[in-house]
């Protein structure tokens, strides 16, 4: 387990450097590659916070070197997250949490900063809609396709 969250610190760091380094109007390979380094450790957080910290799997707790690791991981994210140019990852990483554990694990884990700043206040009036077999959640100026 810790090895897997230093792996993905790493990635994350990769691609926060891609992404905020490149500002150029053209996409380049390293902006490309920043975003799907980003994407990828984005769906292996969403995978480690929920086994962590929800399920409480791996003997997390007990485990003070992957708590440190999942600490750092998490700062870093949170840096690709916050610090960037747009709220994509943001989104990206609630769309992976709600799509594979549903929408409460995203309000159990209490994590402020996954969620875009108009998406904060408004949590609570979130509405699940099935339509046409595909699950959207409403939002004000956001929808999220599940």
């Amino acid at each position: 387990m810790k090895l897997k969250l230093k792996h993905a610190k790493r990635i994350c760091d990769e691609a926060f450097k891609a992404v905020v380094d490149d500002r150029s109007s053209q996409i380049s390979v390293n902006s490309l590659e920043g975003v799907a380094k980003g994407r990828y450790v984005l769906t292996l957080v969403a995978q480690c916070l929920y086994k962590c910290l929800i399920e409480k799997e791996l003997n997390y707790p007990e485990d003070h070197e992957a708590q440190r690791e999942m600490k750092f991981l998490l700062e870093s994210v949170r840096q690709l997250c916050i610090k960037g140019s747009s709220n994509t990852p943001q989104l990206y990483l609630v769309k992976q949490l709600v799509r594979r554990y549903g929408f409460d694990c995203v309000r159990t884990l209490e994590l402020e900063w996954i969620l875009p700043p108009e998406a904060r206040q408004e949590v609570r009036t979130w509405l699940p809609i099935s339509c046409s077999h595909q699950n959207f959640f409403f939002w004000p100026e956001f929808v999220l396709f599940i």
